[in-house]
């Protein structure tokens, strides 16, 4: 097997996917801070989030909640996108109609 179908093998597992999420939280986090100009003590007050659990996300060691990701998100005022692609297709599989999909990006 070569390494690139190893890759795509193992892209479909659920502890692979568990640790995308955990860098996209850990990047927004990061991106976000940066913004905001703040040290990790200030962006931790502002977020809502204790110090410690700031270092942990950002290094992915801390497993997080729906409810914390929630609340992370409505203190920084960012709203989470989640996308779903299925995996033999590629394509993307749309939860909302198109309608919706307009009045909550208007």
């Amino acid at each position: 097997m070569t390494l690139q179908r190893e890759l795509e093998e193992h892209s479909k597992t659920s502890e692979f996917m568990e640790e995308s999420l955990k860098l996209a939280i850990a990047e927004m986090l990061a991106i976000e801070q940066d913004n905001r100009n703040l040290t990790r003590a200030e962006f931790a007050v502002e977020a809502d989030i204790s110090p410690g659990d700031i270092y942990k996300i950002l290094n992915t060691k801390r497993n997080l909640t729906l409810k914390s990701i929630a609340k992370y998100c409505a203190s920084l005022g960012v709203r989470p996108n989640l996308t779903f692609i299925k995996i033999e297709t590629g394509k993307e599989v749309r939860l909302f109609s198109n309608k919706f999909d307009e009045y909550i990006t208007s």
